[in-house]
C-alpha cells in the first residue's frame, strides 16, 4: 500500500508512460499518446515541476522532446520486484490501449497509488474500467480526451488520501470469490446452452 508521506513530500512530480514505440505494440499508442502529452504541455497542464518517464520498451530508445523543456526520458528494463518498487515514485500513469483485451499496467500503476490513465474499447466501458478503482481514469484514444484525462489526472494526484484508498481494487482477490456461487452459475447456464 502506498505510503502518504513518500506520496506527499515529493518536491518533483512524475508521470509513468507505458510508452512502447516498436511497430508490434502498435496498440499502445505511443505516437497518439506522445502528441497528446506534447499537446497538454503546451496548454499549460504540465509546468517545470514535473518530469516524464517512459517504461515498457524492448530495446533502449533516447529521451523523447516533448514541449517547453521537458522530455521523456525512457528507462531501461528492470526485474519484476524493481518495478513494483519503481512505480511508487511516480504520480500518474499513462497507458494506452487500443484492443478488446485490457492492459495490466494501467492496474499496476493504479494499485500503487498512481492516477492512472487508460483507454475504453468497444467491449470496455469508461464506468466499466473506472469501477475497478477510484485511481482509473478512462478515455476514448482521441487527443483531447487524453488531454483532458491528463489534467484530471494532475488534479487527483495531489488527493494523496484518495490514491490510497483507490490503491485497494473493488473485484476479487482469491480463487473462492472469483468462482464464487453466482459466478458457477453463470457458467453452467452458458456451458448447458451449448
Amino acid at each position: 500500500m502506498p505510503d502518504i508521506n513518500v506520496l506527499s513530500n515529493r518536491t518533483k512530480k512524475k508521470l509513468l508512460f507505458y510508452a512502447r514505440p516498436e511497430n508490434h505494440a502498435a496498440r499502445n499508442l505511443f505516437e497518439l499518446t506522445t502528441f497528446a502529452l506534447i499537446k497538454a504541455i503546451e496548454e499549460g497542464v504540465f509546468d517545470e515541476t514535473w518530469e516524464f518517464y517512459g517504461v515498457g520498451s524492448l530495446k533502449p530508445i533516447p529521451k523523447v522532446k516533448l514541449a517547453k523543456g521537458h522530455y521523456l526520458q525512457m528507462l531501461p528494463r528492470v526485474s519484476f520486484e524493481e518495478y513494483k518498487k519503481m512505480l511508487g515514485e511516480f504520480d500518474i500513469g499513462l497507458c494506452p490501449m487500443y484492443a478488446p483485451h485490457p492492459s495490466v499496467p494501467p492496474f499496476e500503476m493504479a494499485s500503487a497509488g498512481l492516477i492512472s490513465i487508460t483507454t475504453t474499447f468497444e467491449n470496455r466501458s469508461k464506468e466499466d474500467i473506472e469501477n475497478i478503482s477510484s485511481n482509473i481514469i478512462a478515455c476514448k484514444p482521441r487527443i483531447h480526451e487524453l488531454i483532458d484525462s491528463l489534467r484530471l489526472a494532475k488534479e487527483k494526484c495531489y488527493d494523496y488520501e484518495s490514491r490510497i484508498k483507490g490503491s485497494q481494487f473493488n473485484w476479487p482477490r482469491n480463487w473462492k470469490d472469483s468462482f464464487n456461487d453466482a459466478f458457477m452459475i453463470d457458467l453452467k447456464r452458458l456451458i448447458d446452452a451449448k
